[in-house]
Formats: C-alpha cells, sequence, structure tokens
C-alpha cells in the first residue's frame, strides 16, 4: 500500500474530512469527520502509516456509503 496516495485518496472523498498531524518522536495525530459534525474520532498512532491504516478502518466503520470504501470494495473484487 502507498501511504501518500491512500491518504490521498480518504482526502478526495467528499463525505470525509481527514487530517494527520506529526507530533515528534513519530508520533501521529490521526483525525476523521465529516463537514457536518466535525472530527468524529482522534486517534494518537506511533507513525505515519500507521495513522493511514487507521483511517482507513475508521472510514470502513464511520462511512460504509462514502465514495472512498467503495473504492476498496472495488479492488478486493
Amino acid at each position: 500500500m502507498n501511504v501518500r496516495q491512500e491518504l490521498q485518496a480518504l482526502e478526495q472523498d467528499p463525505q470525509i474530512v481527514v487530517s494527520v498531524e506529526f507530533l515528534g518522536r513519530g508520533l501521529c495525530r490521526a483525525c476523521i469527520g465529516d463537514i457536518t459534525h466535525g472530527y468524529r474520532e482522534i486517534g494518537k498512532l506511533d507513525s505515519f502509516n500507521a495513522a493511514v491504516e487507521w483511517l482507513q478502518e475508521k472510514a470502513k466503520e464511520n462511512y460504509p456509503d462514502s465514495e472512498y470504501v467503495h473504492g476498496l470494495m472495488e479492488l478486493k473484487r
């Protein structure tokens, strides 16, 4: 998985708002939500890769009907 491309795909989904912040010492804060409700979940992860993987999982849980998640399902077929 190319994590930068994956993060870009998440950012391009009109339903989802995401961010990844570097906190230092390899730690990252990942946030996912939507324009209407703001960030729904915020996670503190130990790497950029872990942050993007966490965002993927949260997108599947919170936004199953989003373009991003539908795209993931198409890739699995």
